[in-house]
């Protein structure tokens, strides 16, 4: 029996369940309380030094990072393919889940911990926001390149795709908006958010 251990508003551990859903895998799902720091205890920090969700236990095989994971299911479970055939088409597959890792959870993190201080009336210097957001543009202006001409980033469906769909709602929440010129983002953002796979997988 495969086991997650997860928080459901982890947007990385979204990853790994949207992948198992459009798998069809059954699986375990443990919770981990972040807040509670069951994420620092020596048993949880057995399975993952770093002390970070998601952990996905597969027999005796234990792995971290939701890209590592994704790709190992569907390498393990190959019903629905979700990388493109050819290398280069995988490799374009595997960078640009990198770079939605480095520029836009990374930069989105900033809008999160926004969000939570006006949440808390706290005060919070909005010019921290600016760089992320450029970030954040700056992806969406290659991923705009990237589908022109096509449905998802790499042709068909795929981990890249799967990778930026947990922010597909949360950008709405921190109010970062996609520029109007960027069409292609935008009918691939409403693509996203309306898969039943993405959408029956959110917190």
């Amino acid at each position: 029996m495969i086991r997650l251990y997860q928080a459901i508003q982890s947007p990385y551990c979204h990853r790994v369940r949207i992948v198992l859903k459009e798998k069809e895998l059954d699986y375990q799902s443990v919770m981990i309380d972040l807040e509670k720091g069951e994420n620092r205890t020596d048993q949880f920090l057995r399975l993952n030094p770093i002390g970070k969700i998601p952990v996905l236990a597969d027999d005796d095989l234990i792995l971290a990072e939701s890209n590592l994971i994704n790709e190992y299911l569907n390498e393990e479970y190959p019903y629905p393919e979700l990388m493109p055939e050819g290398t280069q088409e995988k490799a374009q597959a595997r960078l640009l889940c990198t770079q939605i890792d480095k520029m836009v959870s990374a930069s989105s993190m900033e809008f999160y911990l926004s969000l939570m201080a006006k949440e808390k009336g706290e005060t919070f210097d909005e010019e921290r926001l600016v760089k992320p957001r450029q970030m954040i543009q700056k992806f969406l202006e290659v991923a705009d390149r990237n589908l022109k001409g096509k449905e998802y980033l790499v042709g068909n469906y795929s981990l890249a795709d799967i990778a930026f769909a947990p922010w597909v709602n949360r950008f709405e929440k921190y109010g970062v908006a996609i520029p109007e010129n960027l069409s292609n983002v935008q009918a691939w953002m409403k693509r996203l958010a309306t898969r039943h796979n993405i959408v029956s997988t959110r917190e």
